[in-house]
């Protein structure tokens, strides 16, 4: 198993340079691999999904500093001390700045390190959380809080971890047999295709052109 103690840092650092400039997105065209204008028009950081309650605009509004900039920032990496325009970008994906990009890493590897070094003790500092995806024949949770203790675990090797069901995001299962009353597709914003695409693209864990 490949560890941040194999690679080393500067490896590891690298690694993490690679995820942002491969997967990049400029609109929510991008992400979804579509021809649909009304999806090109708005920026790949105010992306939602079929079953979030809230819309492309209020979510930009939320977590940009500056919604109608070019490239935003978030407003999580400017209460760090980043400042646009130099500094742009969020932690879910890239195009970023140098900057988010460092600023990343250093949460990364701190929730890694502390973990290594004295457990993973969410009675303390609380469980993640997240909500569940249905189908007829499977189940996956899709984590929304505690995305960094995540990744660590990953990293280290834990197979298995709690997570609390908890988000106001949707419901906390999400039905593909009730995919018509999904909000965004209720109101127009997915198609009932794309929408089921999206949420079978979720299922399978496979992401290329998305």
């Amino acid at each position: 198993m490949v560890t941040y103690e194999t690679l080393g840092e500067s490896a590891a650092f690298d690694q993490l340079r690679e995820y942002y400039s491969t997967v990049s997105y400029q609109t929510v065209a991008d992400m979804w691999g579509s021809s649909d204008v009304s999806y090109g028009r708005i920026p790949a950081m105010g992306v939602v999904m079929p079953w979030f309650r809230e819309s492309f605009d209020s979510k930009l509004r939320r977590i940009c500093v500056n919604p109608e900039a070019t490239v935003p920032l978030s407003r999580e990496a400017a209460d760090y001390g980043l400042k646009p325009p130099e500094e742009f970008g969020w932690q879910f994906f890239g195009p970023v700045s140098e900057g988010v990009l460092k600023l990343e890493w250093s949460r990364l590897l701190s929730v890694y390190l502390s973990i290594r070094d004295n457990g993973y003790a969410p009675s303390k500092h609380g469980h993640m959380h997240g909500y569940v995806l249905a189908s007829e024949s499977n189940r996956k949770v899709v984590v929304m809080g505690g995305k960094h203790r995540y990744s660590a675990l990953v990293a280290l090797g834990v197979k298995t971890v709690p997570i609390l069901l908890k988000t106001k995001a949707c419901d906390l299962y999400v039905y593909e047999h009730q995919l018509n009353q999904w909000p965004q597709v209720v109101n127009g914003t997915y198609s009932y295709e794309t929408a089921s695409e999206i949420f079978k693209r979720q299922m399978s864990g496979v992401h290329e052109d998305f």
